[in-house]
């Protein structure tokens, strides 16, 4: 069994070598067409020893596509997307699985697990989806479509096998990124407009300008896309809970009435009854109106449909899965609720349920951290240090939580990097005299931190209240407490004129 991994490019220094070192694990030829790359592709691809083909771009993915496919001589054809690759268990796992599938004769696709991710905001996972990788190399096997390209054949020829055993990982969805695939992909889908001689044919190209403009931000032609999509003929699989999901958001950008976007909601709830989606976004609104009782409502049986929703995916019934950038809302608008009820234990449960999805959401860290509340520090630092780390997250946490918290817990995670990072630290925690005091008892806690360090400061043997005058710039000296209002700061009363006056540290 012979396998030949493909790809187009244009400008993928980026991602080129890490596809190739992926491909080269599982594949024994690699066919790279390039279609007029100006970075510095070609020459990874001289280094690597690959010679690529070059390909007279004609605004064509399909054509482009083909063109490689054409040059396979493998008995199957790995066709991943320079910014695809498969994950490390996959990788081990890719050959076993393919002598399986290669057994029978009549399977000629392989369907795998994609995972988008969103490199631009900390590795998150957008959604999953199941698309087509893997497949024969036959001539009754190729791609049709210019814009958003799909692999189509001969009625009855071959059956499609799933295998969630293999796993795809796609960078390609982070916001910039799809803002530049939109850019390139908008005049293609206005050119196929022109050259549209049916209503069905321009029936077909509804969804991907409504996808372009998503990605542009032009919400209006988004909503008027989706519009127009809804009431059309065309109808794919799973492609009507998307076109719901981009009309919800394309409204909410523009600031459509909410009775009017909670008329569309429940209208993709009646059709979709089972989607996670539109269940979070009616319990979110009704959380957003303070309507607390429908809102925990709606949102545990969006929980509940998320449970069914993996066991589904699980089992290899599910298409895709667009509910998971929705987790961190969910459990973080259920979690507050219960906050607001009084019921500690039931917020903490969730937000720690939650964080298994996503820790970098600002409403479920809050929830998390109001559930501790009451706790030693120490053990809250211990709960958040399973999830967080100190150097890395210290200011995402601060800004989540933010400043009304525990001066102890700022003091942990806050990080220090210079005199103002000091001064700013020393101000927000509110710890202008006893220093030495407070340090000397919790430097463990604090782990020999630069604030420790401020605080045990001395002078010729003897604690010093100036510590604060002494690290602040000198123009900034004057907006200091004198000494007499330092003891009153205790209790904190004088520290709040001397925020406002401090705005250069905010």
């Amino acid at each position: 069994m012979k396998i030949s991994a493909c790809v187009i490019v244009k400008n993928e220094e980026k991602n080129i070598g890490r596809w190739l070192n992926n491909m080269r694990q599982i594949a024994d030829e690699i066919i790279v067409v390039d279609t007029g790359s100006t970075d510095n592709t070609l020459n990874i691809l001289e280094n690597a020893g690959i010679t690529p083909y070059h390909f007279t771009w004609c605004n064509d993915f399909a054509a482009a596509k083909n063109y490689a496919i054409q040059r396979a001589t493998g008995d199957w054809i790995v066709f991943l997307d320079a910014d695809e690759y498969f994950d490390a268990s996959s990788v081990q796992r890719f050959r076993t699985e393919m002598t399986r599938y290669h057994a029978n004769k009549k399977i000629g696709a392989i369907m795998c697990q994609l995972v988008n991710i969103d490199t631009d905001n900390r590795n998150k996972i957008i959604d999953t989806m199941i698309q087509v990788r893997i497949f024969r190399n036959s001539k009754d096997i190729y791609y049709k479509n210019p814009v958003h390209e799909q692999l189509v054949t001969k009625p009855g020829k071959y059956i499609m096998q799933k295998c969630f055993d293999l796993q795809i990982i796609h960078t390609g969805y982070s916001a910039g990124i799809l803002r530049k695939k939109a850019e390139r992909d908008l005049p293609i889908l206005q050119q196929r407009e022109k050259e549209a001689k049916t209503q069905n044919e321009r029936e077909q190209l509804y969804v991907f300008f409504m996808d372009a403009y998503n990605c542009l931000g032009v919400f209006d032609k988004v909503l008027l896309y989706a519009q127009k999509a809804v009431k059309s003929n065309m109808k794919t699989l799973g492609g009507d809970i998307h076109v719901y999901e981009c009309m919800i958001s394309a409204m909410i950008h523009l600031g459509k009435d909410d009775k009017e976007i909670m008329t569309v909601i429940t209208e993709a709830r009646r059709k979709f009854p089972r989607e996670v989606f539109f269940a979070v976004q009616l319990g979110y609104y009704y959380y957003v109106g303070r309507d607390y009782l429908q809102a925990e409502q709606y949102l545990l049986e969006a929980r509940r449909l998320r449970q069914f929703a993996e066991k589904d995916i699980k089992a290899g019934k599910a298409v895709s899965d667009t509910s998971l950038n929705l987790m961190p809302m969910l459990y973080g608008c259920l979690g507050d609720i219960y906050i607001r009820k009084g019921q500690k234990q039931q917020a903490l449960e969730i937000s720690l349920e939650g964080m298994a999805y996503y820790k970098y959401n600002h409403l479920l860290t809050k929830v998390l951290y109001k559930s501790l509340l009451g706790r030693p520090v120490v053990e809250i630092i211990q709960i958040f240090d399973c999830f967080y780390d100190r150097k890395q997250d210290g200011n995402f946490l601060m800004e989540a939580i933010g400043w009304q918290t525990s001066g102890k817990f700022a003091a942990y995670y806050y990080p220090i990097h210079d005199t103002r990072d000091k001064v700013k630290l020393y101000l927000k925690t509110e710890k202008f005299q006893g220093g030495t005091a407070v340090a000397g008892q919790q430097l463990d806690l604090l782990n020999h931190s630069a604030l420790a360090e401020v605080f045990v400061k001395q002078e010729n043997g003897e604690e010093t209240l100036p510590s604060v005058f002494a690290i602040m710039p000198d123009k900034y000296q004057r907006l200091s407490m004198s000494k007499a209002e330092c003891q009153q700061d205790v209790d904190g009363r004088a520290s709040i004129r001397l925020r406002k006056q401090m705005k250069y540290y905010e």
